[in-house]
């Protein structure tokens, strides 16, 4: 899936455009491409445990949802923000993800700073995937 948009928009350091070395990649292709990833990953993301691994994992699958439902490739801060809307609108947000550094990584409610009471959206989330995704 990379290389459709290493292909589309790549800039070479040196040497050839990617266009003259990379064959060519449909959209759709692309597009499919996103919805088996995201199917994949739902089936494998309960047993991340670390917190940067999940919000890799919740924030892609955000994006493959997306561009399912939309056929569009978006940013994972704009799939995030689309999901939220999409599923959390009205309701107070227990996605509460912010932009982290190495000593302070972006959190998700699974984290050890989450209350053991609140419930894991990386877990309903990937349940919830394969459904909405195939």
């Amino acid at each position: 899936m990379n290389w459709y948009h290493v292909r589309e928009s790549g800039v070479p350091l040196f040497g050839v455009l990617p266009k003259e070395i990379v064959p060519p990649i449909t959209y759709d292709e692309f597009i499919q491409s996103v919805r088996d990833y995201g199917v994949a990953l739902s089936r494998s993301v309960q047993d991340v445990k670390a917190p940067r691994g999940q919000a890799y994992s919740v924030l892609t699958l955000c994006r493959a949802l997306h561009a399912h439902r939309t056929g569009k490739h978006a940013s994972k801060e704009e799939a995030a923000l689309w999901a939220q809307e999409e599923f959390l609108s009205g309701r107070k947000s227990s996605w509460v993800l912010w932009h982290g550094t190495e000593t302070e990584p972006v959190m998700l409610p699974n984290s050890p700073r989450q209350s053991a009471s609140q419930a894991s959206p990386v877990s309903s989330f990937s349940a919830e995937a394969p459904c909405r995704v195939s």
